[in-house]
């Protein structure tokens, strides 16, 4: 058994997967607004989680005059 490529000469066929998207296409936008809806209810019920950072200078008056 030859188990090579050489023989073997499909092409990809874009008009058939076309065809298949158009015939299927209200499963996409049934996708579209059930992943956008569970996408809005998730960002709208998780509580914001914020990370905060400073930093806080101490001067010294002592350094702050200038040297005589």
């Amino acid at each position: 058994m030859d188990l090579t490529n050489d023989n073997i000469t499909e092409k990809f066929d874009f008009r058939y997967y076309i065809r298949l998207c158009r015939r299927y296409w209200y499963w996409f936008v049934i996708s579209v607004v059930l992943c956008g809806g569970i996408g809005v209810f998730y960002a709208l019920s998780t509580v914001p989680v914020y990370q905060v950072v400073a930093n806080i200078l101490i001067s010294d008056e002592a350094a702050a005059r200038p040297m005589p």
